[in-house]
């Protein structure tokens, strides 16, 4: 671990719990409690400067983009307009009906930004502060079969990689001229595609040479493995996380059972508070 001094069986836990709590919060307010919690990790793992920038520009102009998306193409009834882009034109017997941005779109969009953030900023603080080595322990600890854990190592290994030969081949197109939207926004689009063939041509090719390598070697992954460094997980840390973990599970239980309220498919009377709490705060 470099920076967290947590067990890599915790951060994997509590990342997973952001997760899960994610998908199953609905209210702006503690969405972004939990984006904040996610932050706060980020800060915690002591990213470079860099990173830091990069995480929080690519966090704030996907909301952004997610938020103005939703508000001007939410289907959903009702909607109310918070104002025009564009006025409703009648050209003879055609009818444009205009683009408007709804303020229900805009709170969805809202919704939806919020629990990316928290998955990308707990995510990004989990790799920043955990190395490929002690994420693979604590995968293998956590029980996590053998062959999926080994499949995710890799993957990961490969990410630094696939970054580097990205900015290789920004900086080529750079040196022979390229501006983005110089020639408009379209040819821009086309360019930036054109960036990730060369890329993914070269992943392929090390996937490949990674697969050939392990079958030269005789590699089985399901052979049993009885060997790996030990880890320290202490009980204060341990029981801290089985608490949290347990929090979300409850909470995306809870969810559920509201879910099944809603549908009219299972209600319980004793749980009309809780059901309360989960319409206005959840």
């Amino acid at each position: 671990m470099k920076n967290l001094t947590f067990d890599p069986r915790t951060k994997l836990l509590a990342t997973f719990s952001i997760s899960l709590l994610a998908i199953s919060l609905d209210h702006p307010i503690t969405l972004g409690i939990l984006a904040l919690l996610s932050f706060c990790a980020l800060l915690l793992s002591k990213p470079q400067l860099k990173q830091l920038r990069m995480i929080l520009l690519f966090v704030v102009l996907t909301c952004w983009g997610v938020i103005i998306s939703q508000g001007i193409f939410y289907q959903a009834f009702p909607r109310t307009i918070l104002f025009t882009i564009i006025p409703p034109i009648n050209i003879g017997s055609l009818h444009l009906g205009g683009l408007y941005v709804y303020v229900q779109g805009l709170f969805y969009g809202l919704v939806q930004s919020l629990r990316f953030a928290a998955c990308l900023l707990s995510g990004s603080a989990l790799c920043i502060s955990t190395s490929v080595d002690d994420l693979f322990l604590g995968l293998i600890s956590l029980k996590i079969p053998y062959t999926i854990s080994f499949l995710a190592i890799i993957a990961i290994r490969f990410l630094p990689i696939f970054a580097s030969e990205l900015e290789n081949v920004r900086i080529s197109m750079k040196l022979k001229g390229y501006k983005p939207f110089k020639k408009g926004i379209v040819s821009t689009i086309k360019s930036e595609l054109y960036t990730t063939i060369p890329v993914l041509a070269g992943a392929i090719r090390r996937s490949r040479e990674v697969a050939d390598a392990l079958l030269s070697r005789g590699f089985n992954p399901l052979a049993k493995r009885t060997q790996y460094r030990i880890l320290s997980w202490s009980l204060l840390e341990k029981s801290f996380i089985c608490l949290f973990f347990l929090c979300a599970v409850t909470i995306a239980t809870i969810k559920i059972l509201f879910w099944l309220y809603v549908n009219q498919i299972l209600y319980f009377s004793a749980l009309r508070p809780l059901y309360g709490i989960v319409r206005f705060y959840m």
